[in-house]
């Protein structure tokens, strides 16, 4: 390799690609950090199991069981996600995954 017409000679390549992956390990490493912080996302935990009365809507059980400060239309289609929901129409029976907050 030859930088600004001074010749760089690397000795022992093995360690030098040693290093290498090394410092891109250690990068994607502190990347993950970063970015896995900011994910969000419902552990299983946290989700409780609601059977939906005559005269529920969405809004009314998220109102009632979710406990997060987010607004409730975010929530609703959080949980219209989680529970595979294209529209809000939900019937007597019907058991929802709920986020809990927690």
């Amino acid at each position: 390799m030859i930088l600004n017409g001074t010749k760089i000679v690397i000795k022992n390549k093995k360690r030098f690609f040693l290093f290498l992956t090394c410092i891109s390990l250690i990068s994607l490493i502190a990347l993950n950090f970063i970015f896995l912080d900011k994910a969000e996302g419902y552990e299983k935990n946290a989700l409780q199991i609601v059977t939906v009365s005559r005269g529920d809507t969405l809004w009314d059980i998220v109102s009632q069981y979710s406990s997060k400060r987010e607004d409730i239309r975010e929530q609703i289609y959080h949980i219209k996600i989680i529970n595979d929901l294209e529209t809000s129409y939900i019937y007597p029976g019907q058991q929802l995954l709920i986020p809990t907050g927690e």
